[in-house]
């Protein structure tokens, strides 16, 4: 497996400002949370959407999906579980299909969950 750096807690607007250098991208779910949106804008990050589509279960976005967003100006993929507003949980596939891209391109994955 791949290294990577990640954070496990609520996501404050200063964990972005200390990870995101201007223009940089951020690789979210969408929909998302508009609140996550702007504290990107708010560090000079630039938010990249991977969508969420219904299916039949809920909601869920397709890992690969994920890990193909993930490149050079990759600065960090934000994860939240479940996905506001959607409600979708992510399987242990997301993390393993992101660990790897993300790795490699020294990006964070900031990973938001409930206590």
């Amino acid at each position: 497996m791949a290294s990577c750096r990640m954070r496990f807690r609520r996501v404050p607007p200063g964990d972005l400002l200390a990870t995101v250098e201007p223009g940089q991208e951020v690789v979210i779910c969408d929909p998302v949370y508009a609140g996550l949106v702007n504290r990107i804008r708010l560090a000079g990050g630039v938010p990249r959407h991977v969508r969420c589509v219904p299916d039949g279960r809920g909601w869920a976005s397709d890992p690969d999906e994920f890990a193909a967003a993930i490149g050079p100006q990759t600065a960090a993929v934000l994860l939240m579980s479940p996905v506001m507003p959607t409600g979708a949980v992510l399987a242990s596939e997301h993390f393993d299909a992101i660990a790897g891209p993300a790795g490699r391109h020294g990006a964070w994955i900031i990973y938001d969950a409930p206590r």
